[in-house]
């Protein structure tokens, strides 16, 4: 049996995030743009479907217009904090190894997010971020990037269990509001 997008939803317990997701693919101007109040985990280049064995992008907006969105709380999460993807009542948690703000470009070459992955179950969490101010058409110069590993069911996460550790922590940064 296929699995439904209905019910597939992402839990973030650190910013009180529960909320259904959809696959989505490029926007009619070729970019990932879901719909406001609404998540979406990418359909295309390779990426997968949430909790399947390889990298799968996930994205919301941060604001709407002068709004917080789904992802206003997304700069909050930090390395070492949970998250859940929630299936027909099954949940698989990760880890979060990686959680930053980025320049929009190098997000387009990073490849934690769109290189080759075969053998872990990988989250790339990806939203507007206000971290490097705006560009002159008002869209935000950076992405809030979040990477997540499957954590293994003997507790381990993927990164240790290679016997490689995630990103280093990083202070929590006081964050404009979006206006």
């Amino acid at each position: 049996k296929a699995p439904s997008s209905e019910g597939l939803r992402i839990r973030i317990p650190t910013i009180g995030l529960d909320h259904a997701m959809r696959g989505q693919g490029l926007s009619s101007n070729g970019t990932i743009d879901p719909d406001p109040g609404t998540v979406m985990w990418f359909k295309g280049y390779e990426r997968v479907r949430p909790g399947k064995v390889g990298t799968a992008v996930i994205a919301a907006h941060v604001a709407t217009g002068k709004r917080p969105d789904v992802f206003a709380d997304l700069a909050d999460v930090d390395v070492g904090d949970t998250i859940e993807v929630v299936e027909d009542g099954k949940s698989v948690k990760y880890r979060v190894t990686r959680a930053g703000a980025i320049d929009k470009k190098k997000v387009t070459t990073d490849q934690t997010v769109w290189g080759a992955n075969a053998s872990r179950t990988r989250l790339a969490i990806i939203t507007c971020d206000d971290a490097f101010g705006l560009r002159g058409d008002g869209h935000r110069v950076a992405n809030f990037v979040v990477i997540a590993d499957k954590v293994c069911r003997r507790g381990a996460d993927a990164s240790r269990r290679s016997g490689r550790e995630g990103a280093p922590g990083r202070q929590r940064r006081p964050r404009p509001r979006h206006r």
